[in-house]
């Protein structure tokens, strides 16, 4: 009597349409948005289902849904959603455009399309890619253009829409823990066009399974890499002169600006190693904990274990080495989830909202080696590892399993926004600290000692 809604089973009806997820209708028009959970984090797709028929009407693929399908993701390319977490709602441009709808990206990005599932563009940076800082006062915001930003890594937060002053704006939790409100403008400038017809035969079809198959399995292999037994050990100052006759390994992420090459080496005493990274903000990190300095900012990272075959969990003897710069020096934290001979205080938890992982011994490997040298948009990092510290003995034509990587910082080295690794592509994960402190052997290459 009074004007509010009753909800009950008696209003309730079936589309014709199962699914679930996320479901926004759209005014006017009969349709619903659905961005589907079927899979949960596997590939999936967003649809626009015609309510007075009951069926999808068209449908988009979202191959990364979500938090946990982003953490895969390839690097952002037009036409590409990457962790829509939510439809923030529909605003109607004109009548020769119609509707169009806003989805919020878990890496930072927002996706528009037209309600009737046609790409329209992707604002924002994504969090992986270098992007501009918030400037220390509000006021210097205020009709500032913000495309050179980005919204960071799960940004569950959010609306869009038409106001009645006719502007089309969205609400961002950008700046952390205030809300900003942006104007959209541009999107009257999207024009319509009758596209062409595109003929595909069997012949073609059945190639494209044969080709997809081929990328599949190149994908999956195991990546392997030889380290070379040497007989004088290199200086450590941070040169390549030493280095010159030992193998490469290139790690990149396709469309990352940032990418690095390492070589490893080893002797009776020790692994060396020498990464140089492409940063356009090299070697940056403020972090103040030397336990959290992969979240804090630029490092290096190397993961080792003693066993020759693959496993999911990690097991006493693996280990994972961060080198960062620490009080104004390099230093190396060695990371251990199990040793039954750390010493007391050495053990260290790691904790969010979603999990906790704790580590037996995390601490300064205060026999390690290191040296840093910045130029230009580089910084190489060389290093000289003791073998006792990292519980390995390897022999020749032994095979062990391990992995190198660099984790990217913001233009201010306060925080991480990437990390890249050369075996374990699932690292897109930026944003919850005990997962990306745990070390991941199942998806080690594997190293042959020569």
């Amino acid at each position: 009597s009074d004007g509010a809604p009753v909800y009950g089973l008696a209003g309730k009806s079936d589309i014709g349409v199962k699914d679930n997820g996320d479901l926004v209708p759209v005014p006017g028009e009969d349709r619903l948005i659905s961005l589907s959970w079927d899979g949960y984090a596997g590939p999936t797709k967003l649809t626009g289902i015609d309510l007075k028929k009951g069926a999808v009407e068209w449908y988009y693929p979202n191959p990364f849904p979500g938090v946990h399908g982003s953490h895969r993701a390839t690097m952002p390319k037009p036409g590409l959603l990457i962790g829509p977490l939510k439809t923030c709602g529909v605003a109607k441009v004109n009548d020769a455009i119609g509707n169009v709808f806003l989805m919020r990206g878990n890496l930072g990005q927002d996706f528009l399309m037209t309600t009737d599932g046609l790409y329209i563009g992707a604002m924002f940076q994504d969090g992986r890619l270098p992007g501009e800082a918030l400037p220390d006062k509000e006021e210097q915001l205020v009709g500032r253009p913000m495309e050179g930003f980005s919204e960071g890594g799960e940004p569950f937060n959010g609306w869009f829409g038409k106001q009645n002053d006719g502007k089309i704006r969205l609400t961002t939790g950008m700046a952390g823990q205030a809300a900003m409100i942006l104007e959209i403008k541009g999107l009257e400038t999207i024009r319509r066009f009758q596209g062409g017809t595109l003929k595909v035969t069997a012949p073609q079809l059945a190639k494209a399974v044969t080709d997809n198959l081929a990328r599949a399995q190149n994908i999956a292999g195991n990546k392997s890499y030889a380290i070379r037994k040497i007989a004088n050990p290199p200086v450590i100052n941070g040169e390549t002169d030493e280095w010159k006759d030992v193998p490469t390994l290139t790690i990149a992420r396709q469309g990352q600006p940032e990418k690095a090459t390492v070589k490893l080496a080893y002797d009776a005493t020790n692994l060396y190693a020498l990464y140089e990274v492409q940063d356009a903000t090299p070697w940056l990190n403020q972090g103040k904990e030397f336990a959290r300095l992969f979240k804090t900012g630029d490092a290096v990272d190397l993961q080792i274990g003693t066993r020759t075959t693959a496993h999911n969990e990690p097991q006493a003897g693996d280990k994972r080495v961060v080198i960062a710069q620490w009080n104004g020096k390099p230093v190396a934290v060695l990371m251990a989830p199990f040793d039954a001979n750390a010493p007391v205080g050495a053990a260290k938890t790691y904790s969010s909202p979603v999990g906790t992982r704790q580590f037996q011994r995390v601490e300064i490997l205060s026999n390690a080696v290191v040296s840093v040298k910045k130029q230009g948009n580089l910084y190489r990092v060389e290093m000289a590892l003791p073998l006792k510290d990292l519980g390995v003995s390897p022999q020749a034509g032994q095979s062990l399993r391990g992995d190198v990587g660099f984790i990217s910082s913001d233009a201010a080295g306060l925080i991480n926004t990437a990390r890249t690794y050369w075996s374990n592509t699932q690292t897109n994960l930026v944003n919850d600290e005990p997962l990306e402190a745990w070390l991941y052997p199942q998806l080690w290459g594997e190293w042959k000692w020569e």
